[in-house]
C-alpha cells in the first residue's frame, strides 16, 4: 500500500496569509530558547516560509466583509459575528476593556501578550503561561463584568462542557478559574487562520477540498456528539486551521444534548442556526449537521448559505420557510442537500453517516483520511443517542 498524502497539507499547499500570526517566530514575539533536539533551531517556520507560499491556483480577490452575519445572544440582542473565543492570530495589545500591556502580571504565573478579541461577556487574550512556558488562550470577564452572577455562569458552563474533551480537533480547556478575581478560563492557543479568514482571503475551496474538510469536521462532531455534546455554533470563525487540519473552538453556547437553554431567546449565529434551533429550546446534534452543511456550501461558494435579517424587533430566518440555496453539483451537493433539510429528522442519521457519504463522494483515486485497508463500514456510531438526537430525553 502507498500511503496517501498526508492531510495536514490539505489548505495549507494552496493558501497562506502572511498577514496572520502562523507561528510564534512570525510575530517577532520573544520566545524560549529552542534547540534542534525539540523541535526549534534557528530554521524557517515550515508554515510560514516562502516555499510553504506556493499556491496551487490563482488567488481570487478578497471578499467584503458581510453585514448580514450576527450572533444572536440570550437576550435576544446581537452582536458582530466574532466569537468571544477565536484564537486565530496574534493582534496588536489594544487599551480596550482590560488594556493590559505585553508583560503585564493577569494572574499567577500568567503575562499578557496580545489581545484576540471579545464579545459581550468576556475578552480572550493570548498570555504566556511561566509554569508551562508556552503561549494559552485567556478568556477573562469583562473589566465591568467580575461581579456579574450571568458572566461567571457562562464561564462555569463552558468549563463544564468542555471539561475532559480530548480530541485533535477540539481546542482544549487547560485550567478553569471562575472564582478567581478576575474570573477566567485557560485554553489551548491554536497557530494558525481561521477558515472564515483563509475563504476570504483566498476564496472558496475546491469540491475535494471541501470534502476532506467536511470529513475531519464530521470526525470530530461524531466525537462531540457521542460525548453528548452539541456545540450549536458551527461556523467558519469558530474553525482554526492548524497546519491545514480544522479545529473547532469557542463552546460557549455548547450544551449537553438534549437539555434546555437558560432562556427562551434562540443562542447561535443566524446564517448558520437550523431551523429547530431558532424556534426550540432543546438542544440537538442534528443542529450541528445542518450548520456543518452551512459551513461546507459556504467554502464551496465563497456565500453564506442564508441569509437572515432583521425583521421588526427580531429576526427573520429564510430557513424557517422551508426553501434552501441553491444547489451544489456532484456528490458534494447531494450531502450538502441531506444536511440542510429543513426537518431534523431527515438528515443523516448522525455525524457517523456524514462521514460515509462524504467519503462516498470523493472521487476515484483521490487518497481519504485512513488507509486503504480500512473501510467506511467499520465505522461504528458513537453509543449513547437516538438516530440524530432529535427529541433525546435531557441529559442527566
Amino acid at each position: 500500500m502507498v500511503p496517501p498524502p498526508a492531510r495536514g497539507d490539505l489548505l495549507r499547499a494552496v493558501r497562506t496569509d502572511p498577514s496572520e500570526g502562523r507561528c510564534l517566530r512570525c510575530v517577532g514575539a520573544p520566545r524560549p530558547p529552542t534547540s534542534a533536539a525539540d523541535g526549534g533551531g534557528s530554521g524557517a517556520c515550515t508554515t510560514c516560509s516562502p516555499a510553504s507560499r506556493t499556491r496551487a491556483r490563482t488567488t481570487p480577490a478578497p471578499r467584503s466583509p458581510r453585514p448580514d452575519s450576527a450572533t444572536v445572544k440570550e437576550d435576544g440582542g446581537a452582536v458582530g459575528d466574532r466569537p468571544a473565543h477565536k484564537p486565530m492570530s496574534i493582534v496588536e495589545a489594544t487599551r480596550t476593556g482590560w488594556g493590559y500591556a505585553p508583560g503585564d502580571v493577569v494572574g499567577p504565573g500568567l503575562r499578557a501578550w496580545a489581545r484576540l478579541g471579545g464579545g459581550r461577556r468576556c475578552e480572550t487574550w493570548l498570555v504566556w503561561s511561566t509554569a508551562w512556558w508556552m503561549p494559552v488562550v485567556m478568556k477573562v470577564a469583562r473589566r465591568e463584568l467580575v461581579e456579574d452572577p450571568l458572566t461567571r455562569a457562562d464561564l462555569a458552563h463552558e468549563a463544564q462542557v468542555t471539561a475532559g474533551l480530548a480530541h485533535p480537533g477540539v481546542q482544549r480547556l487547560y485550567a478553569a478559574a471562575v472564582h478567581a478575581d478576575p474570573p477566567h478560563l485557560l485554553f489551548e492557543y491554536v497557530e494558525g487562520p481561521t477558515l472564515e479568514t483563509s475563504l476570504t482571503e483566498a476564496g472558496p475551496l475546491e469540491p475535494v477540498e471541501v470534502l476532506l474538510l467536511g470529513m475531519q469536521l464530521a470526525g470530530t462532531l461524531r466525537y462531540l456528539h457521542g460525548r453528548g455534546v452539541v456545540h450549536l455554533d458551527v461556523k467558519p470563525s469558530n474553525v482554526c486551521l492548524r497546519d491545514g487540519r480544522p479545529v473547532l473552538i469557542d463552546f460557549g453556547i455548547a450544551r449537553p444534548a438534549g437539555t434546555l437553554r437558560r432562556s427562551g431567546a434562540p443562542r447561535g449565529s443566524t446564517p448558520f442556526m437550523a431551523p429547530e434551533q431558532c424556534r426550540d429550546a432543546v438542544a440537538v446534534p442534528a443542529s450541528d449537521l445542518f450548520a456543518l452543511g452551512t459551513l461546507l456550501f459556504e467554502a464551496a461558494t465563497g456565500e453564506h448559505a442564508f441569509h437572515p435579517r432583521r425583521d421588526g424587533d427580531g429576526w427573520w430566518y429564510p430557513q424557517l420557510d422551508g426553501a434552501g440555496p441553491g444547489r451544489l453539483p456532484g456528490p458534494l451537493g447531494d450531502v450538502v442537500a441531506a444536511l440542510l433539510d429543513p426537518e431534523p429528522s431527515r438528515r443523516p442519521a448522525d455525524a457517523t453517516a456524514v462521514l460515509r457519504s462524504l467519503a462516498a463522494a470523493l472521487p476515484p483515486g483521490v487518497p481519504g483520511l485512513w488507509p486503504d485497508w480500512l473501510d467506511s463500514a467499520d465505522i461504528e456510531p458513537p453509543p449513547g443517542l437516538p438516530s440524530n438526537g432529535y427529541g433525546a430525553h435531557s441529559a442527566h
